[in-house]
Formats: C-alpha cells, structure tokens, sequence
C-alpha cells in the first residue's frame, strides 16, 4: 500500500516505515506528524479524488538539518563585478508510521457508570454513536449499513468504500467526543481501540 502526499509545494510516494526528506516543518525529532493533503491511495486499485478525501498519513520526526552548500556565483563581465554566496536548505527527516482511511466503527457493551438507565457516560456515548449514524446518513452521500444489538449495546457501522470527506469530518468529530468522554470518565468506563483493516 501506498499513498501520493503534498507537503511543502512538493508531492511524495510514501509507504509505511519509508523514510522521507521533505521541507522543514519546525518540529523536533520525536513529535508526529499528520499530512491531511493525500492525492491518492493504492491497495489493489489506486483511489483519488473524493475517495481519498478522508485519508491522511501519519509520521514522526525523525531529524532536522540542513542540506549540503550550494554555490551560488553571480558575474557580469568587463565591470569587474562577482559576488559568490552559499545555501544551505533547511529540510526535515520524517518516518511514515501509518496510511489511515474511516472503514467504520463498533460500539460494544455497557459502560457500567452506573445503574442502568441512569449511565450518564452510557448514554453520551450512545447519543454521539446514533447522532453520528443520523448525521452521516442526512448530509453525505457515502454508502454504509448498520448492524445493532440492544442487548449486547452493540451497534456498528461500515462504509462500503473509504468515507468521504463529510463522512470523515464526522467520525473524526466521532472520535472526539469519544476521547473527550474518556479523558473526564477514564478508562475504567470507555475503551477505544483504532484498529487496521
């Protein structure tokens, strides 16, 4: 798999693990990286276009530096005049981690906050789960189908191909709540797991 970013004027093949030089970004070795400017993505059949509106490309900073001098001499004949001055471009050095693209989602159990009916963290993550179904269903135009289970608190979701843009805009927005309920109630009551497929 891999996918075509712009970054710095520039576009780059990249696959996972690759190490790339690129413009300077002003970060410092270690920090990550997400380049949301993906031209295309290939695993079996190359996508572009609004099929890879949603995908983005994770990366760390491997290093900062500077290129090797280049001389740059400037010379007007019979008036005696040369200047000669050297550059050094500024680039950083960044590892791709991850090629990422919203197939779905599953929201599985209870949170056990509290007695049923009165799960205050339960019933956030319901609200954000269904509103996000609603939401997608009314202001996209991206195919998917449902699957729920009252009992098990199960309900699940999957696109029939990578979300497009609005369709990522709400998960990511998904996924924000989801991590803003975690980070008040901990991990004791909401788990979430990002998986591959």
């Amino acid at each position: 798999m891999y996918a075509i970013i712009a970054t710095g004027g520039k576009q780059y093949k990249v696959s996972e693990g690759d190490i790339i030089t690129i413009e300077k970004l002003g970060k410092e070795a270690g920090e990550k990286v997400t380049f949301d400017q993906v031209l295309a993505v290939s695993d079996n059949g190359i996508k572009v276009g609004s099929d890879v509106a949603n995908a983005s490309v994770e990366a760390s900073v491997v290093k900062e530096g500077r290129g090797k001098k280049v001389i740059v001499y400037k010379y007007k004949r019979k008036t005696g005049y040369h200047k000669k001055n050297g550059h050094r471009q500024a680039f950083t050095q960044v590892k791709i981690e991850k090629i990422n693209e919203f197939l779905g989602f599953e929201c599985l159990g209870h949170a056990g906050y509290a007695e049923e009916g009165e799960d205050i963290v339960c019933a956030g993550i319901s609200a954000l789960v269904i509103n996000t179904v609603n939401s997608l269903g009314l202001y996209t135009k991206d195919a998917f189908s449902t699957d729920s289970d009252e009992e098990t608190g199960k309900i699940s979701l999957s696109f029939s191909s990578p979300a497009g843009h609005d369709a990522d805009l709400l998960m990511k927005s998904l996924v924000l709540g989801l991590q803003g309920i975690q980070n008040t109630y901990g991990n004791d009551y909401i788990i979430l797991k990002f998986r591959e497929v």
